[in-house]
């Protein structure tokens, strides 16, 4: 049994505070059978005060390390532990990386694309985007722009003298690797149109029949795999040596970016690329080394 009693004190009716504070208090255990006395205290009201006091501490101290030193700290807000910190650092390292990657992965097949699909893609001076202003408006995509009509002089003769080169292939190319490759035909059918890069056809024409299958002339990596209104759908393969080969006018096309084929592995299916286009069923095929063009029949078996 516990029991508290006030000691009475005889005081004066307006005491000061310093003189409440030593008031005396007593605290006494009793034995709750025999109601003998068993513990008492006197303490004073100060005393009181401080023994509370350090029992809050106690009890924040005690939290406090419960909390610091068990697993309950992971449910504290904006705390994490050291592994979860350094965890995040390398999953964000990563993702970097891999941001980077992807930009110059977006930016070589935009490259390509330009290439293939005789446009620009490179920043053009702010006065020389006047006869464009229609054509950007329109909400097309500006990071490709066409290619200007309004050229210089120079330009315009530098690209005659460019497209009057003989692009056939010499023994620099043959040196080059290329003649040791293993090709095989890329579809059946004969050649309707042959390579003449004088009047811009940078490859052969193969006629065949519809939904044919195209297949891949060497081993290589899938640059392209797209479509377009010109060309259809159109997917471009890298090869050893700087070699590139293109397949166009393609009535659907098997294989994604980035996808590794083998020699003779079926890729697409022959078509006239788009129901606008007024053609026969054909494959447009083409072989690019070092980002010029050769002719295929110097390489390839065709039939004529």
């Amino acid at each position: 049994m516990f029991h508290l009693t006030r000691l009475i004190v005889p005081r004066h009716r307006y005491s000061p505070f310093f003189e409440q504070l030593q008031h005396r208090f007593r605290l006494v255990l009793y034995d709750d059978t025999t109601l003998a006395e068993a513990w008492h205290a006197r303490p004073t009201r100060l005393k009181l005060y401080g023994w509370l006091s350090a029992l809050l501490l106690l009890g924040w101290l005690a939290a406090l390390l419960l909390i610091a030193f068990t697993p309950l700290r992971e449910y504290v807000p904006g705390y994490g532990s050291l592994d979860t910190y350094r965890r995040a650092l390398r999953l964000q390292r990563s993702t970097d990386s891999l941001a980077a990657v992807s930009l110059a992965q977006a930016q070589y097949i935009g490259h390509l694309r330009s290439i293939f699909a005789d446009t620009i893609d490179m920043p053009i001076p702010t006065e020389a985007l006047s006869p464009l202003t229609e054509w950007a408006d329109s909400g097309a995509n500006t990071d490709i722009v066409p290619i200007l009509d309004t050229l210089s002089t120079a330009e315009l003769d530098l690209r005659r003298e460019i497209e009057q080169i003989d692009h056939s292939p010499t023994s620099d190319t043959y040196e080059s690797g290329i003649a040791d490759l293993f090709f095989c035909t890329p579809a059946e059918g004969y050649v309707s149109q042959s390579y003449n890069p004088a009047q811009g056809h940078f490859g052969i024409d193969i006629a065949g029949s519809e939904a044919a299958p195209i297949k891949a002339v060497c081993d290589g990596m899938v640059l392209l795999a797209d479509y377009s209104p010109e060309n259809g759908y159109t997917i471009v393969l890298q090869h050893a040596h700087d070699l590139v080969s293109v397949y166009k006018h393609n009535a659907a096309v098997l294989k994604k970016n980035a996808t590794f084929v083998r020699t003779g592995e079926v890729i697409a299916h022959m078509g006239k690329g788009t129901a606008e286009l007024n053609q026969p069923i054909h494959l447009h095929f083409e072989l690019w080394h070092r980002q010029n063009p050769v002719n295929p029949a110097d390489y390839i078996w065709l039939m004529d």
